[in-house]
């Protein structure tokens, strides 16, 4: 607001401001960043690592077709085929005594190759022969193996249901596809 100061000698008016509000001015919203979780308004490494891991793949299948893939959905029918043949031939030696250390490291080899490929980890239940006692029968069962994983933490069993059980909760709890190998 202003008022009325006086009178000057030539007798016109002078305003002085009595410290009424400041006008305001608009502040610019911030154009939000795809990524950005913790809202800075700039991407860190890590936060550029996670939108490339969740970004979609293009995956090319035997015949050469082009197939994008969102790690955040299942793999497409399709896909899943291609992943299976891919990692059949290296899961039926893990039957073998002979050839169980390098079979598991074939498997776990193939396994990361495709989960590589796809842009999606995956886990996989498959059939195995386990040898508790050197030179003893062997007890048929079934274990886990996951793409770029040491372990699952999942113990083999001969119990097929209860080990899928524990799979599927497993990958779920880390967005990874689930293949059960017969």
């Amino acid at each position: 607001m202003a008022g009325l100061a006086g009178c000057s000698a030539g007798g016109g008016l002078s305003l002085i401001s009595n410290g009424g509000p400041a006008p305001v001015t608009a502040t610019p919203t911030p154009t939000a960043i795809p990524g950005d979780t913790n809202g800075d308004g700039k991407l860190s490494e890590f936060e550029k690592q996670i939108l490339a891991q969740n970004a979609p793949k293009d995956y090319t299948m035997g015949d050469g077709t082009v197939v994008s893939i969102d790690p955040k959905q299942p793999l497409p029918a399709a896909v899943v085929a291609e992943v299976r043949a891919a990692i059949s031939p290296s899961t039926t030696i893990l039957a073998m005594p002979s050839a169980y250390a390098s079979a598991t490291t074939a498997v776990h080899n193939a396994i990361s190759a495709e989960g590589d490929a796809t842009g999606k980890g995956i886990i996989v239940v498959t059939r195995a022969t386990s040898y508790p006692n050197p030179g003893g029968p062997g007890i048929d069962g079934w274990v886990t193996l996951a793409s770029n994983k040491d372990s699952t933490g999942i113990m083999f069993t001969p119990d097929k249901n209860s080990i899928v059980t524990d799979a599927q909760a497993w990958a779920a709890s880390r967005g990874f596809e689930l293949l059960v190998m017969e």
